[in-house]
């Protein structure tokens, strides 16, 4: 689910149990280069995902398996896809932080993209009312607010998505 307004880091630690002295249990950047080059789909577009590991390695760590939680990766997957191409436009230069913490009642990934940010707070009230808020397809919004296992929202000038997944046994 999305809320509305900005989602800060310390709301989402409270709610997977954790104080936000707690240190994050793994952090690394992601690049979406081999080489520093862009790999291409089979259509031929330039894109992120065909970054060597990058879903692989945060999934790994989450201790979600894709078909146990389809929606849920998903919804993570949609967040990382955001961030390389909405946020860094693709640009291998720019790395994207993921930082993941573990609490009593689950996981909080932050994800943290080196763009300049968008009206996240204009865009989630479009969005909430039926308007237009996307450029694209909206796959990212509607991913992570149809899934009741996940709190998420963007924070300071929304290069910052914090996504809380409210599973204790994962």
């Amino acid at each position: 689910m999305l809320w509305p307004l900005e989602f800060r880091l310390e709301a989402g630690l409270r709610l997977i149990g954790e104080r936000l002295s707690v240190l994050p249990i793994y952090s690394y950047y992601i690049v979406p280069a081999r080489e520093g080059i862009l790999q291409e789909t089979s259509t031929g577009e330039k894109y992120w995902r065909e970054s060597p590991d990058a879903n692989d390695r945060l999934f790994e760590q989450l201790g979600i398996l894709r078909q146990d939680y389809l929606s849920i990766w998903n919804a993570v997957s949609l967040g990382l896809e955001n961030a390389f191409w909405r946020g860094n436009q693709n640009n291998p230069a720019f790395p994207v932080e993921v930082t993941i913490y573990h609490g009593s009642r689950g996981k909080m990934v932050r994800i943290e993209d080196a763009g300049n940010g968008f009206d996240y707070e204009q865009k989630l009230r479009s969005f909430f009312s039926g308007g237009d808020y996307a450029i694209g397809r909206g796959s990212g919004f509607k991913a992570l607010h149809q899934e009741k296992l996940i709190k998420a929202g963007y924070e300071g000038r929304g290069n910052v998505l914090n996504i809380a997944l409210l599973i204790p046994d994962i």
